[in-house]
């Protein structure tokens, strides 16, 4: 009997080569991708100083303005969480779910009960673990 030729050694080969052309085509779309992203935020700063330099000429009511001004600046919030998480995904090699807002702002009370043994309910008695009793 005769022995199937042996197809061991050329496959790994060329599933790492595989392996390695996709890698540096995710890398690549995530440098294009990262590359728009930057050109989109300093197109909505430049937009929203226009936007809002015109709005004043036009003497637009304050509440006009203050909408205006904060829907480009939760825009601008929305590319640079998107700007922050590509870095990750390359370094990582998958996409993480991690808020760069939540992680860094840790100093309020909610965020803060979270890692000091849960929030306190509306059943809770005593003081607060974090205060003194007075």
């Amino acid at each position: 009997m005769s022995q199937p030729p042996d197809h061991a050694e050329p496959q790994p080969r060329f599933v790492r080569a595989v392996r390695i052309a996709l890698a540096a085509i995710e890398e690549s779309l995530y440098v294009i991708v990262g590359v728009l992203l930057l050109g989109a935020a300093v197109l909505v700063v430049v937009g929203t100083v226009s936007g809002l330099i015109s709005s004043i000429r036009a003497h637009q009511s304050a509440v006009n303005i203050g909408v205006v001004l904060l829907d480009r600046v939760l825009l601008t919030l929305i590319v640079a969480e998107l700007l922050h998480t590509l870095p990750l995904a390359v370094q990582r090699g998958e996409i993480v779910v991690e808020a760069l807002l939540v992680r860094r702002s840790n100093s309020c009370g909610a965020a803060d009960s979270h890692h000091h043994g849960g929030a306190r309910g509306p059943g809770a008695r005593g003081p607060h673990p974090h205060q003194r009793a007075t």
